[in-house]
């Protein structure tokens, strides 16, 4: 192991006469970590940051390490690793040596504020808001990373301390549908003021994903079952569950009244294609059991795809037979 090599080990393990002894005897306090294959330098920071290794961090900075040094994520990585972790003093530290609260680019991407919220560090949060409040400009991802990610003590004190928009509220409401996360969808409900696309879109992210604990409370609330997808196309949710093979929310939508023959621009029993499409049978089967005999009959009389009327044959010809059966054993005295 070269004398880089050991310098970064010595900074993520803590071991504070190690990093004095490495960096006296001419170890690359700027190195790379050679396990990382983007080569970003200033490897030995980062990690002591991410660790909290808030002494480590405070011989590097005073040895001349570059407190700026940025990651793939963006610059003031060191900042970013430390409000990951939750290592509020280390934090400190490197606030109070000018870290930059960066707020990320378009997607989010290297946001402070987003890294400890996105981890449920929610003292953290409130120290990078309380040092500065106009971070509160990174509140969209930084609502939407805590409640996708199921931190509903950081949601709730986001929600309190510095958002009051319905715009915020319901992109983080999709976020956390699409995890599954009910009681974070339960809050954020809770403080939105009207319903518009975003309950929709939930819906369909939840369904899309199987969570039907979630696909019912939005059911029960604000969900329009048929809802349209982004280009308006109805029974969007329906639709997505079947294409993913989310059985179980399938059953589920079917029950609470989703239309089983919405179409798309393919046509008709779009939910059935999307689910034969994608190499779902359980939830082709599911979702069969509930056309009725006639039904069958006449999707067989326009169906193209001949694997797909071949399943729907037998499902008819089954139907039939339980038919024949039934009768027979309604009149004992029938002799075939």
């Amino acid at each position: 192991m070269d004398e880089n090599t050991k310098l970064i080990e010595a900074a993520a393990t803590g071991n504070t006469e190690a990093v004095r002894q490495l960096l006296a005897t001419g170890a690359d306090i700027h190195t790379d970590d050679p396990n990382d294959e983007d080569g970003f330098r200033g490897a030995p920071l980062r990690v002591a940051a991410s660790a909290g290794r808030t002494e480590i961090v405070n011989i590097l900075l005073l040895s001349g390490a570059d407190i700026h040094a940025p990651d793939s994520e963006g610059p003031d990585a060191a900042l970013r690793n430390a409000a990951y972790g939750g290592h509020i003093e280390t934090v400190k530290v490197l606030l109070a040596n000018h870290a930059k609260l960066y707020t990320g680019d378009e997607n989010s991407t290297g946001c402070v504020l987003c890294a400890a919220a996105s981890n449920g560090r929610i003292n953290v949060v409130r120290l990078l808001l309380g040092f500065a409040p106009w971070l509160a400009v990174s509140q969209t991802y930084a609502l939407g990373r805590a409640a996708g990610n199921g931190h509903i003590d950081t949601v709730a004190y986001l929600l309190t301390n510095v958002m009051d928009n319905d715009e915020v509220v319901g992109l983080a409401l999709v976020d956390a549908a699409t995890n599954g996360q009910t009681k974070i969808v339960e809050l954020l409900l809770s403080k939105k003021s009207e319903i518009d696309e975003n309950n929709d879109a939930a819906l369909l992210a939840a369904a899309g994903a199987g969570h039907t604990e979630t696909v019912m409370y939005l059911l029960d609330r604000v969900g329009n079952i048929n809802a349209p997808d982004v280009f308006g196309v109805p029974g969007a949710a329906l639709r997505e569950s079947a294409a993913n093979g989310r059985t179980a929310t399938v059953r589920c939508l079917v029950a609470q009244g989703a239309d089983i023959h919405a179409a798309d621009d393919n046509g008709p029993e779009a939910a059935l294609h999307a689910a034969y499409n994608n190499r779902h049978p359980e939830t082709v089967a599911e979702l069969l059991s509930n056309y009725t005999t006639d039904e069958l009959r006449a999707i067989l009389a326009t169906a193209e795809e001949p694997m797909l009327m071949e399943i729907i044959r037998s499902e008819y010809m089954r139907r039939l037979g339980n038919a024949v059966s039934e009768a027979i054993r309604s009149q004992p005295d029938i002799v075939i």
